[in-house]
């Protein structure tokens, strides 16, 4: 196992340049990204965590609401992965949207990964566009979180503080 471990790193390692690796070790911040996602957490309405991944490579999501008035609630899940925030769904109550309020929550996810120097990164893919018109398509996601910041970096889209 330890033959194939070192094996495995050697691979990574003469795949990456010497800036790419500087690059990666400028932004790979487990302990702050974890610390970060619990402050988030704390911070939002109907927080609560839950155990993923396989058996040998467990995580907690956290999933929590935003609720910026009564009946209008954004719902968001992230977590710490690769030593960066994880954004993996955000969702917004239908009779709310297009009021700004993903858009409130997500700057309050970015003002806290800033105050810990993280990178926030996702894959902007649609979901529920099943629900009726206004839903956004993944090519319309992905404008609008570029419009927020974040940057395409091949499937996945950066928010770099």
């Amino acid at each position: 196992m330890k033959i194939l471990r070192e094996t495995i790193r050697n691979l990574i390692l003469e795949q990456l340049s010497e800036e790419e690796m500087a690059e990666f070790r400028k932004w790979f911040k487990p302990a702050e990204s974890k610390e970060a996602v619990i402050e988030i957490a704390a911070m939002f309405e109907d927080s609560y965590s839950f155990r993923a991944g396989p058996a040998f490579n467990k995580f907690d999501v956290y999933e929590m609401k935003y609720i910026p008035e009564p009946e209008c609630a954004v719902r968001l899940r992230l977590y710490a992965m690769h030593g960066m925030i994880k954004f993996d769904e955000i969702e917004t109550s239908p009779q709310c949207e297009g009021k700004g309020y993903a858009r409130q929550a997500i700057k309050m996810v970015q003002d806290i990964a800033s105050k810990y120097g993280v990178k926030i990164y996702l894959q902007p893919k649609a979901f529920h566009t099943h629900k009726g018109e206004g839903r956004m398509s993944s090519a319309e996601l992905e404008r609008w979180y570029a419009s927020q910041g974040f940057k395409k970096d091949g499937n996945d889209m950066e928010w770099t503080p």
